[in-house]
């Protein structure tokens, strides 16, 4: 969505932040200038809570709600809570033994900062895919975006974008998978006009191959 990457996140991970007006000299001079998502700031536990079901093994749907209770207030070692909250839908439909449409739709909101940064957001994407012996092409259209909630006058937080993806993967044996994929990404952000030399409108295109190996 936001990112159009696949990188994960692991428990030592931590990123660079943009030093927005803000971090750097408004409301949130405290926020380290990396951004680590799994320290833990208030030791509250948060929640989630979800259902799924299956039709004639060719339908599959789920929802679930999730809350992480964080106190938007509380910081540290130079982090903040980060307050999130969203409804998960998702399906996956078995249209054949070797072909799957499956879909995805995430809304909820998130703040930080007291309510210095409050934000909604919302991605829904559509994947079709089909698989030939060791051969698999897909297709995915992926919507996203940002609504901003708050009212802090130097920190804007609206976004609106999609991406396209088409990819074929190979299975060249058990643990090895070769792919290629081509990716077109497009994002409007009027905040980037905080960094220099940065476009309000993003749009790239990607051409990428790979080799994993899975062990």
């Amino acid at each position: 969505g936001w990112a159009g990457h696949d990188r994960l996140s692991g428990l030592a991970s931590d990123y660079p932040i943009t030093p927005i007006p803000i971090i750097a000299t408004g409301e949130l001079t405290e926020q380290e200038a990396r951004y680590k998502p799994y320290v833990e700031v208030d030791e509250r536990p948060g929640f989630y809570l979800g259902a799924n079901t299956q039709f004639s093994k060719t339908l599959q749907l789920e929802y679930f709600y999730y809350d992480n209770q964080a106190q938007t207030e509380a910081i540290e070692d130079g982090q903040y809570g980060w307050r999130t909250r969203f409804h998960h839908i998702a399906s996956q439909w078995n249209i054949t033994s070797n072909t799957q449409l499956k879909a995805q739709w995430i809304e909820g909101d998130t703040a930080m900062g007291g309510l210095a940064v409050l934000a909604g957001f919302r991605a829904k994407y559509l994947l079709l895919a089909r698989s030939a012996g060791l051969s698999t092409i897909a297709l995915r259209w992926e919507d996203f975006s940002t609504t901003d909630l708050d009212s802090t006058p130097v920190d804007t937080n609206i976004e609106n974008g999609e991406s396209w993806t088409l990819n074929y993967a190979y299975l060249v044996q058990p643990q090895l998978k070769a792919s290629i994929e081509y990716k077109s990404w497009k994002s409007k952000r009027p905040g980037r006009h905080y960094i220099a030399y940065q476009n309000v409108l993003v749009d790239a295109k990607q051409l990428l191959f790979s080799l994993r190996y899975y062990y």
